[in-house]
């Protein structure tokens, strides 16, 4: 398993929850900037998969994960290693 622990900067899409709103010519919505930390558990050239909480396998118990974000590459603004291996 791989046991690097990354900070990914990613752009979520987002939307309005407030009903009915003004439109115009001018209209701007902005950007939703998310920051997710994590164990990488899953990459491939279009994804990369993080967990917040892991439990390695041994005698005890099987090996689990509670809960996990998957984040198109395209969305990442950075990535930083805060622990590798």
């Amino acid at each position: 398993m791989n046991e690097k622990i990354e900070k990914i900067t990613w752009e979520d899409s987002h939307f309005n929850i407030e009903g009915w709103i003004e439109f115009s010519e001018d209209f701007s919505i902005g950007e939703c900037i998310v920051e997710s930390y994590g164990k990488v558990i899953y990459e491939d050239e279009n994804t990369i998969v993080i967990t917040g909480n892991y439990i390695e396998e041994n005698e005890h118990q099987i090996r689990q994960i509670n809960g996990f974000v998957a984040i198109p590459k395209i969305c990442i603004k950075e990535r930083t290693t805060l622990k590798n291996g």
